[in-house]
């Protein structure tokens, strides 16, 4: 069988770096998207209780302006005028509170565009990831450990058996139960697992998702 030729590791950890470049980029990208809509949101409560008190105070001199007016006319003498300069205080408030609204739609477009690019950029990064470990030698002595170890599981459970059969029943009944035990594959309470091994992929793995340079365990 002609052996497999895999792509240069190189090559393939730069598509790795690559895609954890763009990834991080589009992360950094959301989150400063999400800390401004945070801040549009503050300063947009903010300008619509200004807005609100400006229109109070309009409402007020608006109240009085009918007596302003008479006692200017009687006196005959002239007076700033309360109502334009409160009416022109609200449209201020008001086109203020119009801008951020207009800043918030923006931001929440943006915000939504990002999160759909991130689930490409995730989709593209795992496989750049998975396309790297596999052909990695560290994952290919893995997978010639894991056949190596079905065959030598299958060879010894053979060899129990064979002298299981050749002493015809008379073997302590707990030495025949042992050619025919079987124990779970996955870690599970009273089964154990090599810590070691599995934390070293574990945190290798943790590493490597954000740090394309990073190393799989020997």
């Amino acid at each position: 069988m002609p052996a497999v030729v895999l792509e240069r590791p190189t090559t393939i950890r730069d598509k790795l770096r690559t895609a954890t470049s763009r990834l991080q980029a589009a992360q950094q990208r959301l989150s400063e998207l999400e800390s401004g809509q945070e801040r549009c949101q503050d300063q947009l409560r903010e300008a619509n209780q200004k807005l609100s008190d400006a229109e109070g105070v309009l409402q007020r001199r608006q109240d009085v302006e009918a007596s302003r007016l008479a006692s200017e006319y009687v006196s005959g003498r002239p007076s700033s005028n309360p109502v334009a300069s409160a009416r022109e205080h609200v449209t201020t408030c008001q086109a203020e509170v119009d801008r951020l609204e207009r800043v918030e739609a923006a931001l929440a477009s943006q915000i939504q565009h990002t999160q759909s690019t991130l689930r490409v950029l995730r989709t593209d990064h795992l496989t750049a990831l998975a396309e790297f470990v596999v052909t990695s030698p560290e994952y290919q002595s893995l997978a010639a450990a894991h056949s190596s170890a079905w065959h030598r599981l299958r060879s010894v459970k053979t060899a129990l058996m064979t002298v299981t059969a050749a002493m015809q029943g008379n073997m302590p009944q707990r030495y025949m139960d042992e050619a025919y035990r079987s124990e779970p594959l996955e870690e599970r309470v009273g089964f154990g697992v090599d810590q070691e091994l599995v934390g070293a992929w574990r945190s290798a793995l943790e590493r490597l998702a954000s740090d394309a340079d990073a190393e799989l365990p020997p």
